[in-house]
């Protein structure tokens, strides 16, 4: 019998789930971003990983998870917590040295009670820097391009659009994309994913970052458009992308995601009326899962 090749296709995810509200009480409505919490450091933050393998038409799905939370349960409770995360897959992607919990991104901070600060991962350089005091380099041989958030740059590096500087950082906080160009004020860079236009505020740049799935079914679905292979539902989801400033501000999408995300096209969430949701029968790892919601 001849042997068929299955094709394998395999990414990881990042998802934090919220659900603490700022006076340590516990939030009603939780929300889930797209993208790992920058201080995961701190000891608030809870970390699970989960792979997810579905075969479908030849093709073979690996998602590998990682979930993060501010939420305390009992271990055996977080499958449950995160069922619906981690059976919805974005393809390509996130670097899986920014998912997890062993290195950090140029824009992640860390607090010295919070331990021994973890290697800097840059996707750029293709460099681990060692975790130790001096990084692994010593001050004649560390290469031009690589930082660390331990090293200081040029005293007179400036943002030359806002102005700001290493010690004085945009509010909210940034990083260098370029020499004289802070991450707040770069539209578009070779390693930022673009989702065009806030789906609330209509802000654009890079801190337009936080992808929500909605549960109606999108009106032209593309690269933005999320799918269940567990339900066995077609990436045909509507989605849409808020900016940090409306996270924060505790606002929600007004608009959705209408074909490429990058291309800015966007359509009322009240023009989306075809329902698009999870079939909780083909979730039995969910049972009880609206109780925490």
């Amino acid at each position: 019998m001849e042997k068929i090749e299955i094709e394998t296709i395999e990414v990881h995810n990042v998802w934090t789930l919220y659900g603490m509200n700022r006076d340590g009480t516990e939030s009603k409505d939780k929300l889930a971003q797209f993208s790992r919490p920058q201080d995961w450091g701190d000891p608030r933050w809870v970390y699970h990983r989960f792979t997810l393998t579905w075969e479908v038409d030849g093709t073979r799905y690996v998602n590998h998870a990682h979930c993060w939370t501010d939420l305390q349960r009992p271990k055996f409770q977080y499958p449950q917590l995160f069922a619906s995360l981690f059976a919805q897959i974005s393809i390509p992607g996130e670097p899986p040295e920014f998912c997890g919990n062993k290195f950090l991104h140029e824009d992640d901070f860390w607090q010295d009670k919070w331990g021994p600060q973890p290697p800097v991962f840059e996707v750029e350089a293709r460099r681990v820097l060692s975790s130790d005091d001096d990084f692994g380099w010593t001050d004649d041989d560390t290469p031009d391009d690589v930082r660390t958030l331990g090293t200081d740059p040029e005293p007179e590096q400036t943002c030359r659009v806002c102005g700001c500087t290493h010690y004085h950082p945009c509010e909210g906080g940034c990083y260098w994309v370029e020499d004289d160009l802070c991450s707040a004020c770069a539209e578009t860079t070779e390693d930022l994913i673009e989702f065009g236009p806030c789906c609330h505020c209509g802000a654009t740049g890079p801190t337009v970052r936080n992808l929500i799935m909605l549960s109606v079914k999108a009106r032209t679905p593309g690269p933005g458009s999320w799918g269940c292979f567990q339900c066995g539902l077609p990436m045909e989801g509507a989605s849409a992308v808020l900016c940090d400033a409306c996270i924060d501000a505790g606002l929600h999408p007004i608009f959705a995601i209408d074909g490429e995300p990058a291309k800015g096209v966007r359509v009322p969430i009240g023009e989306l009326v075809e329902p698009f949701e999870h079939d909780l029968s083909k979730h039995p790892e969910v049972i009880g899962f609206d109780a925490e919601r």
